[in-house]
């Protein structure tokens, strides 16, 4: 570094000020390959034993657990096709894969989740306040539904050919549930003996569409503003950690 003013070298020279700046980057991709080698071996009482491998190590050459999880992701979460999946592994981390090992990574990931789909299902029916919904879709051209459960910090999503009890019941939480089931009024959902409440922001497009008639305005406007002050109060009151509204 030299003086912009006579050249002069500016090595030793005094600082009188520093600027920072940050450049947040991601590392160039590099594929590790870890070798696992297992010994057998022969005790003095002649018996052999051999040692086993990890269990990411299923055979003699394999894709381990972390580029398994970033192909399961691209599949599940960004709903890229298998072959776009391998593509994009290809293209970002330089590792070709075959698109029949990815086609194998959603059943093996579903077969991991089984243990942490009972506990899920647990922990909501454990909930005193539950949000339940139905979406319909099309898969291969054929009507399906996605039936939700919610808290505040647990989602369950499973999907099903029936939007009522039976893809309900399937779900496995509402046939056990005993808390408040929170939904857009279906009446398939009332069939289960937990308590329910209606839907705030169902409650609240149903009446914007009551008030597209003019005769009937006035009080979807009033009904719908009332609702909305109720939340509000509400919500203030659980921020002062109360746990009911005045009656006056």
């Amino acid at each position: 570094m030299v003086c912009s003013g006579c050249g002069g070298s500016l090595a030793g020279a005094e600082v009188i000020s520093t600027e920072t700046r940050q450049v947040f980057d991601i590392p160039e991709p590099k594929i590790v390959v870890t070798p696992h080698v297992v010994e057998t071996r022969r005790c003095s009482c002649g018996c052999e034993t051999t040692g086993t491998f990890p269990p990411e190590a299923t055979a003699p050459a394999a894709y381990g657990p972390v580029v398994s999880g970033v192909g399961a992701y691209l599949m599940a979460y960004q709903h890229l096709p298998v072959a776009r999946t391998a593509e994009a592994i290809a293209d970002l981390v330089g590792m070709e894969v075959s698109t029949g090992w990815v086609s194998g990574l959603l059943p093996k990931a579903k077969g991991l989740l089984d243990h942490f789909l009972v506990d899920l299902r647990y922990r909501l029916m454990a909930s005193p306040v539950m949000a339940n919904d139905e979406t319909g879709a099309r898969i291969a051209g054929e009507r399906f539904w996605f039936h939700g459960a919610t808290t505040e910090t647990l989602t369950l999503v499973t999907c099903h050919k029936r939007r009522g009890r039976l893809g309900m019941e399937d779900a496995g939480v509402l046939a056990e549930f005993k808390g408040v089931s929170v939904h857009d009024r279906y009446p398939q959902y009332w069939l289960f003996p937990c308590e329910h409440a209606a839907c705030h922001a169902h409650l609240i497009r149903d009446l914007a569409a009551v008030a597209d008639r003019s005769s009937q305005k006035p009080w979807a406007a009033a009904m719908a503003k009332l609702l909305l002050d109720a939340k509000d109060k509400a919500d203030r009151a659980r921020e002062a950690g109360k746990a009911s509204l005045s009656k006056r």
